[in-house]
């Protein structure tokens, strides 16, 4: 199967036979239609697969239905009839667990990296607000320390002419 650059895979091969165009440019329609599945994942983790039929609905949608997931029981049915498709088909689900988890384990290391990046972000804006006040009360200070030089300096240089 082949993955196209949008995330659908496109079923195509000796298995399923392509609807073609003859001169005129309509469908031949003695051969199968071709079935485009479309993964998307929700927010909660689940998996769906949309199938879009590339010929006008020529299957009912309950076999294209059909076709989306394999049961345990038809699993095993399938490697007594074709055991090279089942050891993939089971390949694919052993990969997809493993891909799942590792998903998992990294949605729980960002959650820990925000938790602590907000914690960090909370305890710098409180060191920053006392910062900033203490900036505040050396400002004043040095205005005042200024006012009383210059006092000091009018006072004496007065004096001094």
């Amino acid at each position: 199967s082949n993955k196209s650059m949008a995330g659908q895979v496109s079923l195509s091969g000796p298995a399923s036979a392509k609807a073609s165009a003859d001169d005129n440019g309509s469908a031949n329609l003695s051969e199968k239609p071709r079935i485009r599945h479309q993964h998307s994942q929700s927010m909660d983790g689940s998996t769906s697969i949309k199938s879009e039929m590339f010929m006008s609905g020529s299957e009912d949608p309950s076999s294209v239905e059909s076709k989306k997931a394999m049961s345990a029981a038809k699993l095993a049915e399938l490697a007594l009839i074709d055991p090279k498709r089942a050891k993939r088909v089971w390949a694919n689900r052993q990969s997809a667990a493993r891909s799942k988890e590792r998903k998992m384990r990294y949605i729980a290391e960002l959650e820990r990296k925000l938790q602590t990046l907000q914690t960090e972000a909370t305890t710098l804006s409180a060191q920053m607000t006392l910062l900033h006040e203490a900036q505040m009360l050396l400002h004043r200070k040095m205005v005042n320390l200024n006012c009383v030089c210059r006092q000091w300096n009018s006072k004496y240089t007065c004096k001094m002419l």
